[in-house]
């Protein structure tokens, strides 16, 4: 599984060399490293993360082949046009879901949740409860 943010193309470049590193082709280029993903055996999941520039062509992230999978993360509908099935909107949970969620997922016992209750709710806010960003909260934490 490899995450890589494409908010901007140097950060999407950053992902791409630590990818080349994880497969083990240092100093590969984007174009190298999604031919190493299209010839590959193994099945993979390439997640794109924060494609929410409608200006950007996040085709030229996107690997040929079979093997794997590739999820696009955004925010603005236009990405819709990547997809090769049914493009999936999730929309955010309401408050208490997401902090309980944030509290069930960080392992804190439900007993202690009313002592967390408070920085959970200002983490839920600042991530504008959307689901996937607070299990990767959960997961930095």
């Amino acid at each position: 599984m490899f995450w890589v943010d494409v908010d901007s193309t140097s950060t999407a470049t950053n992902g791409f060399r630590t990818m080349a590193k994880a497969l083990g082709i240092p100093d590969a280029s984007i174009e190298e490293v999604l031919q190493t993903l299209a010839n590959a055996n193994e099945r993979w999941l390439l997640v794109l993360d924060n494609a929410d520039d409608p200006s950007t062509d996040y085709a030229s992230y996107i690997p040929s082949g079979t093997r794997g999978a590739v999820m696009i993360t955004s925010r603005i509908r236009e990405c819709q046009r990547y997809s090769t099935i049914a493009a999936v909107a999730l929309d955010g949970l309401d408050l208490e879901s997401s902090t309980q969620l944030l509290l069930n997922a960080a392992g804190i016992e439900a007993a202690s949740w009313p002592a967390h209750e408070k920085q959970a709710q200002d983490i839920v806010h600042l991530l504008g409860s959307h689901t996937l960003a607070v299990i990767q909260a959960v997961a930095y934490i």
